[in-house]
C-alpha cells in the first residue's frame, strides 16, 4: 500500500527518465503541481501516531481516510479487504522521495517531452486543488477536473 501521491512521484520520475514513455496521466497528482498542505501533514503525522497505539482504529481510520475519500463507506466494499488489514498490521512502507511541487519550467519540459493530463477532484484536500489547475495549465498539461470528488 504505496500512497497514491508517493506512488505517482515514482511514476512521474520513472517515465521522464523512460524514452518509450509517450502519454503521462496524473490522477491526483499530491505533491507535484502544488506543495502538500501543511493541515493534511498534521493530519497524517496525527494518525501514524495514534494508529499505532492501538486505539480508537476504527474512529482513526473514517478521520484520516474519510478526508479523502469521496465515500467513506466504500472502503468497507474493498475488493481484496485483505490486503488493506496486512497494511493496517505492518504500516505503510516508507517512500524516501521529498514530494516537492515541481516548479512551472520543469512542468513545461516534462509536458512538451511527454503529452501529460492531469485529472484531479475539485475538492482534493492534500494538495491545492485551484493551485494545481493553475500550474498543470500553464505547463501545458490538459486538465480533467471533476466536481465533488
Amino acid at each position: 500500500d504505496i500512497p497514491l501521491a508517493a506512488a505517482l512521484l515514482v511514476a512521474l520520475h520513472v517515465s521522464i527518465q523512460n524514452p518509450s514513455t509517450s502519454k503521462l496521466i496524473l490522477m491526483a497528482p499530491g505533491g507535484i503541481l502544488a506543495p502538500v498542505r501543511k493541515a493534511w501533514l498534521v493530519q497524517a503525522i496525527t494518525f501514524a501516531i495514534f494508529s499505532k497505539t492501538g486505539l480508537f482504529t476504527k474512529q482513526l481510520q473514517d478521520w484520516f481516510f474519510g478526508s479523502m475519500v469521496a465515500n467513506i463507506e466504500s472502503m468497507k466494499n474493498l475488493k481484496y479487504p485483505e490486503l488493506r488489514e496486512a497494511s493496517d498490521a505492518i504500516g505503510s512502507p516508507q517512500v524516501n522521495i521529498k514530494p516537492d511541487a515541481l516548479d512551472i519550467e520543469t512542468l513545461k519540459t516534462i509536458t512538451a517531452k511527454i503529452p501529460t493530463l492531469m485529472i484531479i477532484g475539485e475538492e482534493e484536500n492534500v494538495i491545492d486543488p485551484k493551485l494545481a489547475i493553475e500550474n498543470a495549465k500553464i505547463s501545458g498539461m490538459k486538465v480533467k477536473v471533476y466536481e465533488n470528488a
